[in-house]
Order: structure tokens, then C-alpha cells, then sequence
């Protein structure tokens, strides 16, 4: 969730460590979009040099990693070394800028970045680095016959090379495990077998590492095999293995499981399992494109993704259907590409007529999800929607989420997007009026209440009636307009065609990760 106020320091300094906290923090669980949010409003409002700087950065490496917008990237990081060259940050965008240019096959000018970065910045950690980059630059650029001849790295063939990591239950002190099969405990570095029973066995947390059965062990992360089919955690049920960490006081469990059988686990709580097979098998391919798009984002966490709505919701064995079970079958290893590489397949749950541009959400610009009208999606139950909140409450949401208001006098649409939805709301209170982009002011009221961001106002002197359509972000497929348009006799392929453009579908087996 974002918070702050785009282009308004409304607590001086505190707001702004306070929101650069909580991009970080964003970033660091891999929800990219919302930090980028973050990142835009101190960027464009910190009084603090060092912080713009540093948000900016923050800004290009989401860009150049999360989004493969790497021409935006590069100039981002050219304006920190423009406008902030003394920065903290400059001699890393330096170097990254060498790095995307190196990934671009523009060897010859990441040659020069990497030397010039020695030469520049002599006394920095990554001088080193540097001059490697450099020499591999230099022979690639000089020999084009290495470059041709430089095999393309392709995802496995094999099934099991797509092992998907899902954080799945929230922090606890104590967890219980069952199985229908012998159950093995593992150290999930040096895999010294630590327990082989039956169970059932009970996990616990104590300064950091994990008791078993009430047995210290010391270990920090373990992993849980079992020779049955599946394995159960608390009241959950999982297909293939489990990891425990030992973090903050708390058990974390991650499900190790194959990535057609984590679909198994997604689809029927995504999309209602008695839905035309044709949407169902579009859910499955945008889900397989997001999920592994997921994994090789956040390939240096200690999970891929997780299992709420903040990716997928994946309920696991116990929420296998057998209609979701033959759409992901039924598209087994098709994933959506655009110029080689895997997109961000966001999906929403109704447009209310029209979908979004992310540039009117995140702020950035993807080729692939542009806004496209949605009259498919106009007939779903529960498309308009309204509700009336005071002020006193919404002013307490704000303010819960950091916006630092004060008694709310109006609120007034000031700038919408083309397809209607509300990209700036501003706040009136007493002498003062602040503007919040529509994206923030519906995350600090609250998502499930305002359903979307196409609403109007009607104000009295005590609150508003707000009056919208849709639900969701907007960005990316339509859950209630695929349904729609696989009723209409529309395949899966087409209808993705329709609201992820100049996409292809291709095999996992056929995609070359490092194409560009």
C-alpha cells in the first residue's frame, strides 16, 4: 500500500524517511509497483537532496529489473549523475548504467562506462568489479564471432526446473505438521537429517532457531519431506516440500512445489471454477506468465511469491478442482512474451467498462498493458457500486496511513485518466489543499470499499457518496470480461491478445530468459 502526498512534504523530513522506508520495504518483498508509487513521491518532493537521489535510484532499478523498461532506466540513472553527481547514489547508477548497456549487447559502450567508472571513482567497492566488466566488455565487443556464438540460456525442459517457492502461512510461533507418510526434517543447507517419523511433529520458534518436538536443533531454516503425496501445516495442505525459517521471532513456511501444480492450487481462487473453460484456461496462462515472471524478479529471496492477494491467491491441494486442473493441463508450459521476455501479467477482477493504463496507477509506461475499452466487462453483477463515508472517517484513514491531515472540509476530483478513473484527488482541509494521486487516496480508504478508482463524489457538509464502477486496478485482463468473452465463443489465445497487446504465447521449453 502507498502512502504520502505526490509533489507535498506535509511532515517535512519524518514523511519523507517515513515513505522511503516503506518503498524499501515494499521493494524488498518484491512489490515493485507500490514501492515505485513510494519512490515517485519522494523523488518529486523530498526537501533532502540525498533522498531524491536515492529514490530516484530506487526508480531506475525497478524500472530496468521489474518492468525491462531499460531506456527509462538509463535516464533516470543519467539525471542522478546530472543533478546529483556528490549523491551516494551517483556511483552506483554509474555502474548500472554499464550493466544495462552490457545487457543490451552495447558492448563496446559498457566498455567505456566500466573504465571510466575506475577512473572516476577509484576509492568505490565496486572498482573491481568494474575493471572485470570491463575486460569481458572489451573482448566481446572486439570478437562479434564470441557474441554469435555465445549460447542462449533457456528455462530446463525438465518440469521439476520450475520449482516455484510460495511463502504460505503467515508468521507464527508454533507450527504442526502431518503427513500420510514418513515425514523427514533436513538442515536445508548441509541436509543432515534432524527427525524420520511418522509424526505428527510440532515446530517452535526460540531466539531464532527451530525446536522440534521441543528439541533444540539450531537450526535456523529446515526443510520437510514426505514420501505421501502431500503434507499438511496447520489446516493447510500442500503438494511437494516445505522450508521453515526462523525470522523475527516467528516461523515462516515456504511450499516448494512444481509450477503446474502450484497452478492447481491458484486458479479455482481466482476465477470461479464453473466458468467457460476458454477464461479459465486464460487465467491459467496469465497466471503461469505472472507467477514465473514472479520467480525471476525475486530470485535472490528466500521465496519466489506468495500466496495472497498480494500476487495469487493459492489455496493449495484442498482447493484442486477438476475443471481449473484441466485448464492449466489444457495450457501446460504457455506463457506470454513481448520482445522475447516474459510480462507482467496483471489481471483485475471487473474493469467497469474501460481498462488502465499502469502510467495512470504506477507511473510507468508497458508497452504490452496499454488501456483498451472493455464493454465485456459492463454486465458483470456488482459492476457499479457506491457508498457514503463521513469525513472525521476518512480523514482517520489518511491519516492511519500517513498522510497527516487534518479535519476534511471537500474533496474534489482534479485530473482523471482517459478511460475515467481518478488520477489526482485533492483534500481540502481549513486553509490547506492536497493533492494525493486517485491510486493512494482508494489504498488508504481501503481497496474492498472503493472498489476502483472510477467513481464521482456527491459531498454534503458531513461526508460523500461515492458512486463507481469496477473492481480492481484496472490494469491488465478483466477476470468478468474474459468470462464474458469465452461465453461469446472467444478463445483463451484471443482473449489474452485482447487485453495484453502484440504479446505471443509460446512454450516455457521455446523461451530464451535472457532475450531482450
Amino acid at each position: 500500500m502507498a502512502v504520502g502526498v505526490k509533489g507535498t512534504a506535509l511532515s517535512g523530513e519524518s514523511l519523507d524517511d517515513e515513505t522511503m522506508m516503506m518503498a524499501e520495504a515494499l521493494m524488498n518483498r518484491g512489490f515493485f509497483s507500490e514501492a515505485l508509487e513510494n519512490f515517485d513521491i519522494v523523488a518529486a518532493g523530498s526537501k533532502n537532496r540525498e533522498q531524491r537521489a536515492k529514490a530516484l535510484y530506487f526508480k531506475g532499478k525497478i524500472n530496468s529489473v521489474y518492468f525491462d523498461q531499460q531506456e527509462k532506466a538509463l535516464e533516470i540513472f543519467r539525471s542522478i549523475l546530472a543533478s546529483y553527481p556528490e549523491s551516494s547514489v551517483a556511483p552506483d547508477a554509474f555502474f548500472e548504467s554499464g550493466i544495462i548497456l552490457f545487457d543490451r549487447k552495447n558492448y563496446q559502450k559498457a566498455h567505456t562506462v566500466f573504465i571510466r567508472f575506475g577512473s572516476k571513482y577509484p576509492e568505490n567497492p565496486r572498482q573491481k568489479s568494474a575493471a572485470v566488466w570491463a575486460d569481458i566488455s572489451e573482448e566481446l565487443y572486439k570478437d562479434k564471432r564470441k557474441e554469435a556464438q555465445k549460447p542462449a540460456v533457456k528455462i530446463e525442459k525438465k518440469e521439476k526446473a520450475t520449482t516455484l517457492r510460495v511463502l504460505v502461512e503467515r508468521p507464527l510461533k508454533r507450527i504442526r505438521v502431518f503427513s500420510g507418510g514418513n515425514i523427514v526434517v533436513s538442515d536445508n543447507i548441509s541436509g543432515k537429517m534432524h527427525y524420520s517419523g511418522w509424526g505428527p511433529l510440532t515446530l517452535a520458534e526460540k531466539n531464532d532457531t527451530i525446536l522440534i518436538n521441543g528439541r533444540h536443533t539450531g537450526l535456523k531454516a529446515c526443510n520437510i519431506h514426505s514420501d505421501a503425496t502431500t503434507i499438511k501445516v496447520n489446516g493447510s495442505i500442500f503438494r511437494g516440500f516445505l522450508s521453515i525459517h526462523a525470522e523475527l521471532d516467528n516461523l515462516y513456511t515456504i511450499n516448494h512445489v512444481d509450477l503446474e501444480q502450484y497452478l492447481y492450487g491458484v486458479i479455482p481462487e481466482e476465477m470461479p471454477t464453473r466458468w467457460d473453460k476458454q477464461a479459465l484456461m486464460a487465467q491459467a496462462v496469465a497466471a503461469r506468465t505472472y507467477a514465473l515472471c514472479m520467480k525471476t524478479k525475486n530470485r535472490h529471496e528466500a521465496y519466489d511469491i506468495r500466496a495472497t492477494t498480494a500476487a495469487q491467491v493459492y489455496g493449495g491441494y484442498a482447493a484442486e478442482n477438476a475443471r481449473t486442473t484441466r485448464a492449466v493441463n489444457n495450457t501446460k508450459g504457455q506463457v506470454m512474451t513481448h520482445n522475447g521476455r516474459l510480462i507482467v501479467a496483471y489481471f483485475h477482477s471487473n474493469s467497469g467498462g474501460h481498462t488502465e493504463d499502469p502510467v495512470n496507477v504506477w507511473n510507468v509506461k508497458i508497452p504490452y498493458l496499454r488501456a483498451v475499452p472493455d464493454d465485456f466487462s459492463t454486465s458483470a453483477p456488482g459492476n457499479t457500486w457506491e457508498f457514503y463515508m463521513s469525513y472525521s472517517a476518512i480523514s482517520h484513514c489518511l491519516n492511519r496511513n500517513g498522510l497527516a491531515v487534518g479535519p476534511i472540509n471537500r474533496l474534489k476530483i482534479i485530473e482523471k485518466s482517459s478511460s475515467g478513473r481518478n488520477r489526482k484527488i485533492q483534500i481540502v482541509t481549513g486553509q490547506k489543499a492536497v493533492t494525493i494521486s486517485g491510486n493512494m487516496f482508494r489504498a488508504s480508504i481501503g481497496e474492498a470499499k472503493l472498489k476502483s478508482t472510477m467513481f464521482t463524489l456527491t459531498t454534503n457538509k458531513k461526508g460523500v457518496l461515492f458512486k463507481g464502477k469496477g473492481y480492481g486496478h484496472g490494469v491488465g485482463m478483466s477476470q468478468w470480461g474474459a468470462r464474458k468473452m469465452a461465453m461469446n465463443g472467444v478463445s483463451y489465445q484471443n482473449i489474452l491478445k485482447y487485453y495484453y497487446q502484440n504479446i505471443k504465447i509460446v512454450k516455457m521449453n521455446n523461451l530464451h530468459v535472457d532475450s531482450a
